[in-house]
């Protein structure tokens, strides 16, 4: 990793730890996996494989 990746990694994790306080939980998050399957069943997605 060179210098310019690591400070943009340390400016990413500093502005994080700075908004942390003002976001907020998403509620019931554990169920957005069903949300999920539930939305491509519907719209007949298919999942893509990864390679």
């Amino acid at each position: 990793m060179d210098e310019l990746q690591k400070c943009r990694s340390r400016w990413m994790a500093a502005a994080l730890l700075q908004i942390e306080k003002r976001m907020r939980k998403v509620n019931n998050y554990e169920k957005l996996q069903l949300l999920r399957t539930a939305l491509k069943t519907e719209l007949k997605i298919k999942q893509k494989k990864a390679a």
